[in-house]
């Protein structure tokens, strides 16, 4: 398959030209296999053309009209394919090689019971699926619910697990070698589609076009007039970039961290343990591979990263850049990273499903010898004062909106993140949502995923949380994100979500679940004591639940805020 001069900002486009300018660079490395940059791309192709051949396709037009209604902004022409699998190089070759047969690829929760299942496979209008083994029998289950799929095609994970009735072995889709020249045209407004579980309520889909996928939340926001030759070509000159997305690829931050990674010509690394987190094998290939760019997801990652870093011996000269997605970090951790890793720039950014990247925080240590303890602690240097709430860069797209008027908000004034210019063209068939998440104003299209911030006049922002989980105590507001941040800041404070209880003196009151680090032990009355250096009073929690046990959150490291209220409002 040839790419001519004139290709569309597509993700097809973009990693053939990539592909062809790179040949026999490695794309993607296991501890078992190692795919150039060629094979890699052949095989999407390959993929590509067995959907063709099963008619999971699409030639006609997916253009979207300026001034389209919500509901031809919901419609999506192209069939839907599922993705149900751990993170490895089938799952990268799967996405590719949808988008190329102009269908979209659907990320599936492998964690997801066969009901919640089943309701991804109806609400999406699946006509297929692609898995591994292991998850066959929870999809069988599901599809006894929903009736059989067109096209099943099962990845031999060394499971051991019998494939569901009628599937086709990933391997032979992608071994065909023919078609590949008869493939159908793609198109910059070609879909993608991203469902999003949040913390409560059923998963929702949230619909893309490519071209503003990739400027929004895959690096083309940096410069929004790239063309698509422009992006294969800084590819081709770039410095190799070998890095790691550690979160799961059925999650955004997993499969848009490895798409960044190729998108600049660099080398997808996956450690051992690729379907749950393994700090140990983390690090063995950080050091195997000499990894450069390592992604993780807030402190869900970074404490156990950082245990396992002072438990056992690793050579990680080689990282220079970590970035935190999906969840933010609390500065203790920042600083704890920062102090035994010289040179490593921390990026911290923030974002959603439904806008990309909005606003990002740049820390750095100082270019010193390692170490652990306290006096090394001291010498991590960062470009925010680690003790203010979480305090971020806006990107150039992003805006600070009024909560009544949704006009830029003034200095100092409290108002909602929003995203403009390239975004989401709706959640899949939900159209109350869709016209609450995307408003139109003055013929300018928002992102509102409803994140509360403070415009400062140096062009940052202050974060205050998302305004979903915002606590009402007697008419005062309070941010989760604030008080746990602010817990986390105590050295015996391992993780804390904070929920609001229902109160008949308050009507709201703070509560905490704390997990202590092992061996710790501290009270209500030190925490709050603690707390009262951070937070104004009526911010430190009333309710509290003080234990070693793990803090729920999801396979992502997202909090579960629906677990912490049900764990605070328990019958003691």
């Amino acid at each position: 398959m040839s790419y001519a001069s004139s290709m569309e900002l597509c993700i097809s486009h973009l990693i053939g030209g990539i592909a062809a300018a790179l040949g026999d660079r490695e794309a993607i490395v296991t501890p078992e296999r190692r795919l150039s940059w060629r094979l890699f791309d052949e095989r999407a192709t390959g993929v590509a053309a067995s959907l063709c051949a099963r008619g999971v396709s699409y030639t006609g037009s997916t253009v979207i009209a300026p001034d389209a209604s919500v509901a031809e902004r919901m419609r999506s022409p192209q069939p839907h394919f599922g993705i149900l699998s751990g993170n490895c190089p089938e799952y990268l070759e799967a996405m590719v090689g949808i988008f190329r047969a102009r269908a979209v690829p659907v990320n599936m929760n492998y964690r997801y019971t066969p009901d919640e299942l089943a309701y991804v496979v109806k609400n999406a209008g699946l006509c297929g699926v692609v898995y591994q083994r292991r998850y066959g029998p929870g999809l069988a289950a599901a599809l006894e619910k929903t009736g059989s799929l067109a096209v099943l095609v099962d990845i031999d994970d060394g499971s051991g697990i019998a494939s569901v009735a009628g599937s086709v072995s990933f391997e032979t889709l992608a071994g065909e070698r023919q078609g590949h020249d008869e493939l159908p045209v793609c198109s910059g407004d070609d879909r993608y589609l991203l469902y999003t579980g949040g913390t409560t309520g059923f998963p929702k889909g949230v619909l893309w076009r490519q071209e503003d996928w990739f400027r929004a939340a895959l690096g083309g926001v940096q410069r929004q007039t790239l063309s698509c030759e422009e992006a294969v070509d800084h590819a081709r000159s770039a410095r190799h970039l070998v890095g790691m997305p550690a979160s799961p690829m059925m999650h955004g931050a997993g499969h848009w961290s490895s798409f960044s990674v190729l998108l600049q010509g660099g080398t997808v690394v996956i450690p051992a343990s690729p379907d749950r987190l393994d700090p140990g094998a983390i690090w063995a290939a950080v050091e195997a591979e000499r990894v450069v760019y390592l992604q993780v997801v807030g402190d869900a990652f970074l404490g156990p990263l950082l245990d396992e870093f002072d438990r056992h011996t690793y050579d990680l000269t080689s990282l220079r850049f970590l970035l935190t997605s999906g969840a933010i970090a609390s500065p203790s951790r920042k600083q704890a990273l920062h102090a035994r890793l010289s040179g490593l720039r921390i990026l911290d950014t923030m974002g959603s499903s439904e806008s990309g990247t909005t606003a990002e925080s740049r820390t750095v240590s100082r270019a010193e010898s390692p170490g652990t303890g306290s006096e090394a602690e001291r010498t991590a240097q960062t470009t925010q004062d680690q003790a203010e709430k979480p305090r971020f860069r806006l990107q150039s797209t992003a805006r600070v909106l009024s909560l009544e008027t949704l006009k830029e908000c003034e200095i100092q004034e409290e108002g909602l993140l929003a995203q403009t210019g390239s975004v989401p063209l709706a959640y899949l068939d939900d159209p109350e949502k869709t016209a609450a998440t995307f408003p139109v104003r003055d013929g300018m299209r928002y992102s509102i995923p409803g994140d509360h911030a403070v415009r400062l006049a140096d062009g940052d922002i202050f974060l205050l949380g998302r305004g979903s989980q915002c606590i009402n105590t007697g008419g005062e507001k309070v941010f989760p994100e604030e008080v746990e941040q602010a817990l986390k800041n105590h050295p015996d404070v391992a993780d804390a979500l904070v929920a609001g209880v229902d109160d008949a003196k308050w009507g709201q009151a703070v509560g905490a679940v704390v997990e202590l680090r092992p061996g710790r032990e501290q009270g209500e009355q030190e925490l709050r004591v603690f707390l009262r250096e951070y937070l104004a009073g009526y911010k430190v929690p009333k309710f509290w639940v003080i234990s070693h046990e793990q803090v729920a959150r999801n396979q992502v490291g997202k909090p579960d805020y629906v677990w912490a209220r049900r764990v605070l409002t328990a019958p003691s």
